[in-house]
């Protein structure tokens, strides 16, 4: 049977001369792992970033399927010729393809939403990245945003435990799990904001380097192992 989903190009891998396989979370299928025939009709689903409409059989024995039909359902204007927004999509979609397994129709809604704010954006907002994380966990129901009251200030935010304390608690507590507080407080403002108030929002890009480094370790620590990200590590090492 043939079945029609819209999807999200996450992660492309080498498959064979002609192909490659690509892992989508489509809106009614979760994430699905397809082959990709480098033809002019499937080639752009070897992009990632891609939202398409793919038609393709289904088979409950089968953990790879080919692609019968594809329509793209968004075309990018700015986020594959910006440096600064291309960077953090492709971060965000190997964070994604760790996260995001099962079907889920709100979640998918989110980071088509997410990406097409972004790319609509003249420029891009420090921040976004760690507010998309943010909101991530919201979906994922692991938020510890959930925990805070409107008085976030001497608030530190306990990764191990999900929840922010007093800053006078945490002597006894492993400080590697503790986020600073400068880090904690920018993170409750962040989490406060939608993505229209990044146009006003001013934060420096080492600031928010840290704070984005403290949500993959909260993530880490409450969904998925996110340690070994290969795209974070070469942007970084290009930057330097």
């Amino acid at each position: 049977m043939f079945v029609n989903t819209k999807g999200i190009v996450l992660r492309v891998y080498p498959f064979k001369d002609n192909s490659v396989i690509a892992k989508i979370f489509t809106e009614n299928y979760g994430l699905i792992s397809f082959i990709i025939k480098k033809t002019k009709s499937q080639i752009i689903l070897a992009q990632p970033l891609t939202i398409a409409e793919i038609t393709y059989k289904e088979s409950k024995s089968k953990s790879l399927y080919y692609v019968k039909d594809v329509s793209v359902d968004y075309v990018y204007n700015s986020v594959m010729f910006q440096n600064q927004k291309l960077n953090c999509c492709i971060v965000l979609c190997e964070i994604l393809t760790k996260c995001v397994k099962e079907i889920n129709p709100k979640l998918y809604n989110f980071i088509k939403n997410s990406f097409i704010w972004l790319d609509k954006e003249p420029l891009y907002h420090i921040g976004f990245d760690t507010l998309f994380l943010i909101k991530l966990c919201e979906l994922m129901g692991i938020s510890p945003f959930n925990s805070l009251t409107n008085h976030f200030e001497k608030m530190q935010l306990d990764v191990k435990e999900g929840v922010f304390i007093n800053y006078k608690k945490t002597t006894s507590r492993d400080n590697n799990m503790i986020i600073p507080e400068k880090e904690s407080m920018e993170l409750c403002q962040l989490a406060q904001l939608t993505y229209l108030d990044l146009r006003n929002y001013n934060i420096s890009a080492q600031l928010n380097d840290s704070i984005f480094d403290y949500m993959i370790l909260y993530i880490s620590n409450h969904l998925v192992d996110m340690h070994n990200l290969k795209s974070i590590k070469i942007l970084k090492e290009l930057s330097g």
